[in-house]
């Protein structure tokens, strides 16, 4: 997938159109250990229904609590319904306590297992690290399907919520059915014989578009 040129590091990034009093924020109480090893530390997004993640904050501190002024390695990724490991972000060198953009605003749904957004840094033993992600409840409209586009029109992914087919029933007579749930699952749709398209309609996209947010959004 493509990813922002060489060494560049996306400053904190809000649309224009999102209410301040929809803001989230979240702080990770703990590490995935799933997916985390002794070299990277990984943080799996939650699932906050309706929220847009778009900013993310990375601090690490000295054992004495002083903060450390030195970067930090970190990098965004989805793992697919395929298992795929796909950088939203590549591995960049950050500075500690400030805030950067995600590149798009990356939708919160229900991921089903080994699927959904990470982010990750180097471990470091001898600090300690506190990760937190902002995003807006209602920034987009809700849907089943979202695609992320890239800053050149061409598709990258697709977020996609789906119902469980197994089928649920309560009791213990087995009588009365359950409502089947509803578990998301993230697809590549990049391919690198397309052109890009410089300009697409929303209408051609079998979701809500999702485009980066630096391409028409208010920095601060």
């Amino acid at each position: 997938m493509p990813n922002p040129p060489p060494d560049e590091l996306l400053p904190k990034t809000i649309p224009g159109h999102v209410s301040w009093g929809k803001q989230v924020r979240y702080t990770f109480p703990w590490r995935d250990e799933s997916y985390s090893s002794q070299e990277v530390d990984a943080y799996r997004f939650p699932h906050s229904p309706g929220t847009f993640w778009m900013n993310f904050r990375m601090s690490r501190f000295q054992e004495n609590g002083i903060l450390r002024t030195d970067g930090v390695r970190v990098r965004v990724i989805v793992r697919t319904a395929a298992a795929e490991v796909i950088e939203v972000l590549p591995w960049r060198v950050y500075h500690t306590a400030g805030w950067y953009s995600l590149r798009w605003p990356l939708p919160s749904l229900p991921f089903a297992e080994g699927v959904g957004i990470w982010l990750e840094t180097d471990r470091q033993e001898s600090s300690r690290g506190i990760v937190e992600i902002q995003g807006f409840d209602g920034a987009y409209p809700r849907s089943d399907r979202y695609v992320l586009l890239d800053e050149e029109d061409r598709h990258l992914l697709l977020f996609q919520e789906e119902r469980d087919v197994a089928v649920y029933r309560s009791g213990s007579s087995g009588s009365g059915s359950k409502k089947k749930p509803v578990l998301a699952t993230i697809h590549d749709l990049f391919d690198e014989d397309l052109p890009a398209t410089h300009g697409i309609s929303p209408t051609e996209i079998e979701g809500v578009p999702l485009f980066p947010l630096a391409l028409s959004l208010t920095r601060v």
